[in-house]
């Protein structure tokens, strides 16, 4: 699968604490932004491809909607790593009200704003979003394979993300925790991380369910274009990878994350539905 976080992916090869160049622009990571309440992602490069995002790097965002001069609103952008010690976005909750052609401009907070760099918004976005009804599709557990490397291309598998199939653990009566990520195939190199992210939130939370799903169904395949995309990448409607779902004990999502995820994110989330 394609991932709006690899081309940023290619391009990151630093970063720095100092205050943004003027040549450095934002890019928006996400691939699915629709209309209404949304988890915007940023990375901030410059024209030679270099990352300028660090923990410590401030930085505020300026939204232009379609057609206007002057900014919409401004938000802060809340630094996590992708890639740890390597590269990282920028986050910010944002409410699109109206599809379009938006703008974006980067700046340190109380500084001139710098390049203006369009994105788009959709009317309607193709993933399921958050209070809709997870799709109940199969997929294959530990108890069907002979070793979990069928299944999983996580170097280190947590077996417990392997014991329900994704139709049974949306339909339990419990909270789940749906990981769509390909460790050993992704192309921006975030699936990883955000599983691993994913497996250390999993001790705290006993009495949820946690799926992996890998993108793929023939790991075993002789070139990345033999590749089948599993059922429940349809099902779910993904344009992208990796993504991070919480769905509630009713079966429906109460949270979404594309492209990366905080441990503390999803903690605040899964608290919520206690």
């Amino acid at each position: 699968m394609a991932t709006a976080l690899a081309a940023i992916t290619a391009a990151c090869g630093g970063s720095t604490a100092a205050g943004i160049p003027e040549e450095a622009f934002p890019v928006v990571a996400n691939a699915d932004l629709a209309v209404g309440s949304q988890r915007l992602l940023v990375a901030l490069v410059t024209a030679e491809g270099d990352s300028l995002a660090a923990s410590e790097f401030p930085v505020e965002f300026d939204l232009y909607s379609p057609e206007e001069t002057q900014p919409s609103f401004t938000v802060t952008g809340n630094f996590m790593w992708t890639v740890p010690e390597v590269r990282g976005l920028y986050r910010a909750e944002v409410t699109f009200d109206r599809a379009g052609r938006w703008q974006i401009t980067a700046h340190s907070p109380g500084g001139p704003p710098g390049l203006l760099i369009p994105f788009d918004v959709a009317e309607e976005g193709r993933t399921p979003e958050v209070g809709e009804p997870a799709p109940s599709v199969g997929t294959r557990t530990a108890q069907e394979v002979a070793t979990l490397s069928e299944i999983s291309t996580d170097p280190d598998p947590d077996p417990r993300f392997y014991e329900l199939s994704l139709d049974a653990a949306v339909s339990s009566g419990r909270p789940t925790v749906v990981v769509f990520s390909t460790p050993g195939f992704c192309v921006s190199a975030t699936c990883g991380p955000m599983l691993d992210n994913v497996k250390l939130v999993a001790a705290d939370f006993p009495r949820v369910n946690f799926v992996h799903v890998e993108i793929y169904e023939n790991l075993d395949a002789a070139t990345r274009q033999e590749l089948n995309v599993v059922e429940a990448v349809e099902a779910w409607r993904l344009v992208s990878e990796p993504w991070v779902f919480v769905v509630d004990s009713t079966g429906s999502i109460a949270a979404r994350f594309e492209g990366a995820v905080d441990p503390d994110e999803l903690k605040a989330a899964l608290d919520e539905l206690s």
